[in-house]
């Protein structure tokens, strides 16, 4: 069976992986002309790694990860709300859960799929298939013909909305900024934590080589031309309701590193193919 898969993301390359380690012919098409290691932190359960393991990637990932042993709900205050012991679903899947930047995942799975699997430069155009196979149009002019066809092209999928009109984005109602920065003891290193306030929300966990990743999100109108290219310093004001280590956190990421998007989803589908 050939399979083709667009969309060369983290999503995409997965299956791809997984695939090919189970026989398939399997080719990815991926619209940028490069491979963007772009993103911020992730974090991957100790069932998904299990999982991870399973297709020959995991070791590789926990290796460029941060184990976590807990993670801890806070209020306005710093006060403990909820406490989750990861150590017990270690025992449970024996793997640990941990974070990882989002483009050092990306790269172990470029580096596991079989030579010439990935294509750039291959924006998606329309598909047709019939009873027997899918046929893909492509920017350029090219096709391609497989048995089946994997839409990893995320959530403004073209191929979804295509066959699922009725399947758009819907905004979340919540902005979120994400960063990475040097943690020098401000963070457990150990602990993913979680402010929970009525004013925003804000996370932080440890990586590997001294680094943190953060977010911090508001509800807000979409597109609010009032949180729009901000400094990190008035990202932290906003934010100055919360313990001073969140303040310090974000005003001390370099502005190149923080990113910002509004947060969106689709209403739960009835069809998935």
């Amino acid at each position: 069976m050939k399979i083709a898969i667009i969309g060369g993301g983290i999503g995409g390359l997965c299956a791809a992986v997984t695939l090919q380690k189970q026989g398939f012919s399997v080719q990815v098409y991926e619209a940028s002309p490069t491979f963007q290691p772009v993103g911020a932190g992730i974090g991957i359960g100790s069932n998904a790694l299990q999982a991870l393991m399973e297709i020959g990637v995991g070791e590789e990932i926990f290796a460029n990860g941060h184990a976590l042993h807990q993670q801890v709900f806070l209020d306005t205050y710093g006060n403990t709300l909820n406490t989750i012991d990861l150590t017990v679903l270690k025992e449970l899947y024996g793997q640990e859960n941990i974070t990882i930047h989002r483009s050092d995942l990306h790269k172990i799975f470029l580096k596991a799929l079989k030579p010439d699997t990935l294509h750039f430069n291959k924006k998606y155009i329309s598909v047709e298939q019939n009873d027997n196979q899918v046929t893909v149009y492509f920017e350029d002019g090219t096709t391609v013909t497989a048995d089946m066809l994997i839409a990893a092209d995320g959530i403004h999928s073209s191929i979804r909305q295509q066959l699922l009109p009725g399947s758009v984005t819907r905004y979340a109602g919540y902005t979120c900024w994400r960063g990475i920065t040097e943690n020098n003891g401000r963070v457990d290193e150990y602990t993913s934590s979680e402010y929970w306030a009525t004013q925003g929300r804000f996370g932080m966990a440890p990586m590997k080589n001294g680094l943190i990743y953060w977010f911090a999100c508001i509800n807000t109108t979409a597109r609010n031309p009032q949180f729009q290219k901000l400094t990190a310093p008035e990202i932290g004001d906003i934010f100055d309701h919360l313990p001073k280590v969140v303040h310090n956190i974000i005003t001390t990421t370099p502005l190149e590193r923080i990113l910002h998007h509004d947060l969106s989803d689709i209403k739960p589908l009835r069809q998935f193919v």
